[in-house]
């Protein structure tokens, strides 16, 4: 099955994705994990979020109960004390998650669906066949 990365960008998450997706847009990067593996997106918000709030950090809740963000494999325990916070919220949808980093909007979509078999790697020993068709099926449908 092959996947297609960027050029330059290698197989691996580089310093640059842990930046991108830890830093304005962790929220595409669980939007992409989600809609490969069919996983809820969960999200930590402002303590008193309302509608048009900003989120704090987006990630995927995993079938074990833990939880899949650019960084690796977290407990919930782990993801609140990385992120100074103390309530996870499912995101019913993922248009809650304000853009509030636009200006990396082209550079995080595309490399979201670029990293997300080395992330799924971080959870699985080895993504499931029907996971890597899914993402090379978006891939050949953007590289024309």
């Amino acid at each position: 099955m092959k996947v297609y990365p960027s050029p330059g960008f290698g197989d691996k998450i580089t310093s640059s994705d842990e930046y991108t997706f830890t830093s304005g847009q962790c929220h595409r990067l669980a939007e992409v994990l989600s809609e490969v593996t069919g996983w809820p997106m969960y999200a930590f918000f402002d303590t008193f979020w309302e509608p048009g709030e900003y989120d704090i950090h987006a990630f995927v809740k995993t079938p074990k109960r833990t939880f899949l963000d650019v960084e690796g494999v977290h407990t919930a325990t782990e993801l609140k004390v990385r992120w100074s916070e103390k309530t996870i919220r499912l995101v019913d949808d993922p248009f809650e998650l304000n853009d509030w980093a636009p200006y990396m909007d082209a550079e995080g979509i595309p490399r979201a669906w670029e990293i997300a078999p080395l992330v799924l790697g971080l959870y699985y020993k080895r993504v499931p066949t029907r996971i890597l068709e899914k993402i090379n099926e978006h891939q050949r449908g953007n590289n024309h």
